[in-house]
């Protein structure tokens, strides 16, 4: 059984964290993989600070990974 299909609407975008998809109006987004990770993240906790740390070892779980790689995921 595949888990429960759920999405987050905001700003005329829908998100769809198991089907990995970012979906504006009709148009499905091209989003990177990680940045697809920290825009879950950020949605999750809608009005709420996420510190820097958090999101880091939340999304690069299991990786070395450098401060800059955040910021590319967010750009």
């Amino acid at each position: 059984m595949s888990p429960k299909s759920y999405q987050y609407k905001f700003d005329g975008f829908s998100l769809l964290p198991n089907e990995k998809l970012l979906i504006n109006g009709n148009h499905i987004l091209s989003i990177s993989g990680r940045a697809f990770d920290v825009l879950h993240l950020l949605v999750q906790h809608e009005g709420k600070v996420i510190l820097k740390q958090e999101l880091l070892e939340t999304v690069w779980a299991d990786s070395f990974v450098e401060e800059g790689n955040l910021a590319v995921a967010i750009n």
